[in-house]
């Protein structure tokens, strides 16, 4: 069961995916992307907030 699949998205994006042999790796690769730019939110918003209140020292 794909990403999209359990997200209950139904796209041209999935349909190509579908089609194509590689499917899982394609899944891991945005799976790894969305995790990683959500990593990097998180740390861009801590960034943030310590400019502002100082409570972290890294």
């Amino acid at each position: 069961m794909s990403i999209f699949e359990k997200l209950g998205i139904t796209s041209v994006a999935e349909a190509q995916i579908q089609s194509n042999d590689c499917g899982g790796v394609q899944d891991a690769l945005l799976a790894f992307a969305i995790i990683g730019f959500i990593v990097a939110a998180v740390g861009w918003v801590i960034a943030i907030i310590n400019l502002f209140f100082p409570l972290y020292t890294f």
